[in-house]
C-alpha cells in the first residue's frame, strides 16, 4: 500500500492538492497512503450517517448514474 501511496503522490503531485477525497468503501486504504505522501488531509464520504457521528456534520449530496438516486 505504501508503494501505490507513493506513486498516486508522484502521478498528482503537479496537481498540487490541497484535499483528497474518497469514498468510505475500498478506497480509504490507498487514499491515505497518498495523503500521507503529499502531506495533505484525507477526507472519506459516507453514504449513511453513523450514531457515533457528530449531529451536524457537512452533507452533500449527487445523483448516481447507474441508479438515478441520491
Amino acid at each position: 500500500m505504501q508503494a501505490i501511496g507513493e506513486e498516486f503522490a508522484r502521478i498528482f503531485a503537479d496537481t498540487r492538492p490541497t484535499k483528497i477525497l474518497t469514498a468510505e468503501t475500498s478506497g480509504i486504504a490507498p487514499a491515505l497512503a497518498a495523503a500521507m505522501f503529499l502531506k495533505v488531509p484525507l477526507i472519506f464520504a459516507r453514504k449513511h450517517q453513523p450514531i457515533t457521528m457528530a449531529p451536524d456534520p457537512f452533507r452533500e449530496t449527487s445523483t448516481s448514474p447507474t441508479h438515478a438516486t441520491p
